[in-house]
């Protein structure tokens, strides 16, 4: 059972005595509650509809932010192989004399 509006609630609470149910009197609560209903279809399909969106929103951010980390991954992996690749040429190219430097001794006369 729905529930009663408001203002046929407050019409029965005026009247200390209860209403006679007459054909009229049922006819407005029948509208009234007709409308409250309308109203409440209305709310709940622009409710519906909102969800829709968000949801939309939700899988499309969901998306973009897959493909953010891919590329990421993506670009630190080039990164990774590039150095990877530099520390390989860079030992190739140094000279033994610049890769083992000698150690220097001190002379005699520099110790005084």
């Amino acid at each position: 059972m729905e529930p009663v509006s408001h203002k046929a609630e407050e019409a029965i609470q005026l009247s200390p005595k209860k209403p006679k149910l007459t054909m009229k009197y049922l006819y407005t609560i029948i509208e009234e509650i007709q409308l409250e209903n309308a109203s409440l279809v209305e709310r709940l399909n622009l409710i519906e509809r909102q969800l829709d969106v968000m949801n939309h929103t939700r899988a499309e951010i969901a998306v973009a932010n897959d493909k953010l980390q891919a590329e990421e991954q993506h670009m630190i992996q080039e990164t990774q192989e590039i150095q990877t690749r530099e520390n390989q040429e860079r030992g190739i190219r140094v000279s033994r004399a610049e890769r083992h430097t000698p150690i220097r001794k001190k002379s005699f006369w520099s110790l005084r």
